[in-house]
Order: C-alpha cells, then structure tokens, then sequence
C-alpha cells in the first residue's frame, strides 16, 4: 500500500543522514522502521530510501498524518 504521510519528532535526538550525493528527482522508499525505546525512551526512526541509503533518527515520540 502506498501512502503519503508526514512525520514529526518531539525531543529528538541523533540525526544522521549518510549520503552526501543527491537523491535525484525518485521520492520512492523502501520501508520504514521503528524500534522499541532505548532505556532512555528514545526510538530510532530508521528510512531506507530506494537507494539503499538509511536515514536515521532517535526521538522520544513521533507523530504521523497521512495525507488525502
């Protein structure tokens, strides 16, 4: 199924977005990922963009919308 949602973190934390190179026009994933909290109730938000490049971050909570 696809959707487009967007994301917001409160108190967030780690940011980490490995490629330097750009992306190009492709807005494709290939999943999304959400660990169980860390002993400090952080959770890591792993994207693996159609790249194969993993964007990653930590944050205490996260809030999604799907848009129409």
């Amino acid at each position: 199924m696809r959707s487009k949602f967007t994301c917001a973190a409160e108190e967030s934390g780690a940011f980490t977005i490995p490629r330097e190179d750009s992306w190009g026009p492709s807005t494709s994933v290939n999943q999304i990922e959400l660990d169980a909290p860390d002993d400090a109730g952080l959770q890591r938000l792993t994207i693996e963009m159609q790249t194969g490049d993993l964007i990653e971050f930590d944050s205490m909570s996260y809030e999604w919308v799907i848009l129409p």
